[in-house]
């Protein structure tokens, strides 16, 4: 299986683990259903193109690493109809990604009456803020590609992950 190097804030964010949530949250309410099929090709798709979601974190203290996996998509993007939604988001959302046995991303799709509420939990690890934004941005262009025909094929270009990426537009005198 591919390996990808872990990066410092990865280590980081595992040892504060023990102090606060590494998990990131994703609650979005549509006035709609969505088509749950094209949804989870979208998850796959991304996951495809952002590789790093799909792996699981290989802890050791001089050489820790993330290791892809094989997935399941119908372990990862899950379906239930319930008559109350926000009760069973909270529980999903209030959940933990065992990050060294599991894919980095979950999502949960909650129907009731004739609407949708799109969950995701992510390992903080792996996605910040400003990451989550580009990540929805990239599976709303695919799920919208896939319902109207398309094959799902968004480029996406995976950024360098590691601190040098902080600095780089920054002079040495900064």
């Amino acid at each position: 299986m591919k390996q990808y190097k872990a990066e410092m804030w990865d280590k980081m964010q595992k040892i504060m683990e023990r102090y606060n949530d590494h998990m990131t949250h994703t609650y979005l309410e549509f006035d709609t259903m969505l088509d749950f099929d094209t949804l989870k090709r979208a998850f796959a798709n991304a996951m495809e193109k952002a590789p790093i979601l799909k792996s699981r974190y290989k802890e050791n203290f001089f050489r820790a690493c993330w290791e892809e996996m094989n997935i399941d998509i119908n372990k990862i993007v899950k379906f239930t109809e319930t008559d109350d939604p926000k009760t069973v988001s909270e529980k999903f959302l209030c959940g933990k990604i065992d990050e060294k046995n599991e894919p980095q991303i979950k999502a949960l799709l909650v129907r009731s009456h004739g609407k949708d509420t799109l969950n995701i939990l992510k390992n903080h690890m792996v996605m910040d803020g400003g990451s989550i934004k580009l990540f929805l941005d990239f599976l709303s262009e695919i799920y919208s590609d896939l319902s109207f025909g398309g094959n799902g094929d968004i480029p996406f270009e995976n950024g360098c992950r590691g601190e040098e990426q902080i600095y780089h537009d920054f002079s040495n005198e900064e």
